[in-house]
């Protein structure tokens, strides 16, 4: 089959129709936005031709936020569906996004633009809420799944099965040619970890039949744990101290030799039934049971992972591992056209070097001098110290906005998740006060009616996630590397690496608010004020560069704000949303009242309004926080009582 038997659809034709949907949704179109919207078509018809022929390299297209590369791609699958009806060789479209939410929405808005109703059966979207059938999916011209079950095939695949992969890759009529992946994928890198005490505790588990049926299982197992305690002990004393050394890598005589590598396949499925929670904790517990296992089982999985592959010692603080990664994209996998705002910030690209092409686009289509970008420093801006500090941090922020703003602001405010609850229990006086934390923020449209952002504590990651990710891309790398990782122009990749990361974070954050709209033919969006909080120094200026970057034509001026001082008095709002926010982020188990007193900052007659509340099965809060599989328990009377929230 030649691409030419594909009946693609055109630039022109794409123009056309992405025109009229942009103008339908009330937006203003542009010739630059026209021309972008060409060069998206063009782009996917190269990687159609580039499937048929075995072409590997990834295409990514880089249209500004608020561009309509969503809509652009609901526009495309449409079109190509009415094309297929008169095709001999139609087109199977995979579509892949974040979240079960955004895979429903786009399969809506492709079924939505369909020229004929009959087409709705035309496409699919298959996810964990709602699982299709296999025939229904093969049947289907667009399939639309979620970035999860995209990298669970695409693990299975590395690992020489097929699972889920060609039930998504095929279709009626043969491969599905045209993978679109709406913003860059964050599994395409596999990374693993083990420490000496999570062996310990598996070894721990394994009862002698086990170790009888396992035997040569058990053996590496123990030779890995007692590798990694020597190492450690070395390192230990403050002559040997270094944070990161290879350990071993195949072929290398200078390096130890790789420990043998087995199967823990039938291992892990024997150890899946042990009742962990009554061995631990002498108590049926099926949460604590699901969670032992979970570990026990992940340990097993990275212990065959790296001793298959390469391993690498890193120390940070008390925490000796060992760890490896490998890139989920197996050689010969046909390329996909990857939807990425913030390619040109996402350093993964770069290091996949020849294997991506990075889509010139038209420049100037989108024009953000109507935003301020308001900045302050501080130190301590990760997740410890903002959460270590936050109820002192927040009262004072939220007293600054409400001298920065007018109460008629719409405001979103991004946190990390633990200090959520802090916020909440705020109440400012602005017409609009919404709230979200990081991994809940990318990609949504909830708050594009927002004309104020603050991101108020970044997103770090650790030195390892860089290091697994350039090995992963680029290859492992001798000792010398990990002492000084250089590569091309930069003397610390790594450091480039987590710099542009959180600038990715930040830019997808900030573009959840109306900057993200185009309100005219230049490009303009309506007036909206960032606000941020960076770190002193060279970090700090290196992530506003990058945000300027994305954001041409804003301007940056200083923001007079402290973080730390002495607390401020604000407006408390309601208990609920902070309860349900905080009981939301909190993992499985029980949580105390005297912990939630603490945390929510209640006085002695709020805490007993809202006893009163938890035994009350009909309120809205009680019924909320079921849904969430929370329940207030009440044990014993009088002194020895205790209350608590119940997790499942």
């Amino acid at each position: 089959m030649g691409t030419s038997d594909f009946c693609l659809v055109s630039p022109e034709e794409f123009t056309a129709a992405m025109t009229d949907r942009w103008h339908s949704l009330g937006n203003i179109s542009s010739p630059k936005l026209e021309l972008l919207w060409q060069e998206m078509a063009a782009t996917f018809a190269r990687a159609v031709h580039a499937s048929n022929s075995g072409n590997t390299q990834w295409q990514v297209l880089q249209p500004p936020t608020g561009s309509g590369k969503t809509q652009g791609l609901c526009v495309y699958a449409a079109l190509t569906i009415s094309k297929n009806r008169l095709c001999s060789e139609p087109l199977g479209i995979l579509v892949v996004t974040r979240t079960i939410a955004q895979a429903n929405e786009i399969g809506e808005a492709i079924k939505e633009l369909a020229d004929d109703p009959s087409d709705t059966d035309r496409v699919r979207a298959s996810h964990s809420e709602a699982p299709q059938h296999t025939l229904a999916m093969q049947a289907a011209d667009v399939l639309v799944i979620t970035h999860e079950a995209y990298t669970r095939a695409l693990e299975c695949l590395s690992k020489e099965q097929s699972g889920r992969w060609e039930e998504f890759t095929t279709w009626d009529h043969g491969p599905r040619r045209l993978t679109i992946i709406d913003e860059a994928l964050s599994g395409i890198v596999e990374e693993n970890k083990i420490k000496a005490e999570d062996i310990r505790l598996t070894l721990g588990f394994i009862g002698p039949s086990l170790r009888r049926n396992f035997s040569a299982q058990v053996e590496a197992l123990e030779k890995i744990r007692e590798m990694m305690e020597k190492i450690a002990i070395f390192h230990a004393e403050p002559a040997n101290s270094i944070t990161a050394q290879i350990v071993w890598r195949e072929g290398y005589d200078d390096y130890r030799k790789n420990p043998a590598a087995y199967d823990m396949g039938a291992l892990r499925d024997a150890m899946a039934s042990i009742r962990y929670d009554l061995i631990t904790l002498q108590k049926d517990s099926l949460y604590d049971r699901q969670r032992i296992a979970a570990k026990v089982d992940r340990t097993l999985k990275d212990c065959e992972a790296i001793m298959r592959r390469w391993a690498y010692y890193y120390r940070k603080g008390k925490d000796d591992t060992f760890n490896s990664s490998q890139l989920l994209i197996p050689p010969g996998l046909p390329g996909p056209v990857v939807l990425d705002a913030t390619a040109s910030q996402n350093f993964s690209w770069r290091l996949l070097g020849t294997r991506a092409n990075i889509a010139a686009i038209p420049t100037g289509t989108r024009n953000y001098a109507n935003v301020k970008i308001h900045v302050a420093r501080g130190n301590g801006v990760g997740k410890g110290k903002m959460t270590e500090k936050g109820k002192v941090r927040i009262p004072r922020l939220i007293a600054n906005l409400e001298q920065q703003l007018t109460p008629d602001r719409k405001l979103l405010l991004c946190v990390h998740k633990n200090i959520e609850h802090i916020a909440l229990n705020c109440s400012p006086k602005f017409d609009t006060y919404s709230l979200t934390h990081w991994g809940a923020v990318d990609g949504k449209n909830d708050w594009n009616d927002h004309d104020a952002v603050v991101i108020f504590g970044l997103q770090y990651r650790d030195t390892a996630w860089a290091t697994n990710t350039f090995f992963a891309l680029q290859g492992l790398q001798d000792n010398s590397w990990l002492e000084q990782p250089s590569w091309g122009a930069y003397r610390d990749v790594r450091q480039e690496m987590l710099r542009r990361q959180i600038a990715v974070s930040v830019i997808q954050a900030v573009n959840r608010v109306r900057c993200r709209r185009v309100i005219d033919a230049e490009g303009n969006c309506p007036p909206t004020d960032v606000f941020i909080v960076l770190p002193r120094g060279s970090d700090g200026d290196a992530i506003l560069e990058h945000l300027e970057e994305e954001m041409p034509g804003a301007v940056t001026v200083s923001w007079n704000f402290e973080m730390d001082g002495p607390c401020e008095r604000v407006r408390r709002g309601s208990s609920h949303e902070a309860l349900l926010a905080f009981m939301g982020n909190r993992q499985p188990g029980e949580t105390p009242m005297s912990l939630i007193r603490s945390e929510l900052e209640l006085s002695q007659s709020a805490e007993k309004d809202l006893r009163c509340v938890l035994r009350d099965d009909d309120h809205d809060l009680t019924k909320a926080l079921a849904h969430r599989g929370v329940r207030y328990v009440t044990t014993g009377r009088g002194r020895g009582s205790r209350s608590y929230l119940l997790k499942r």
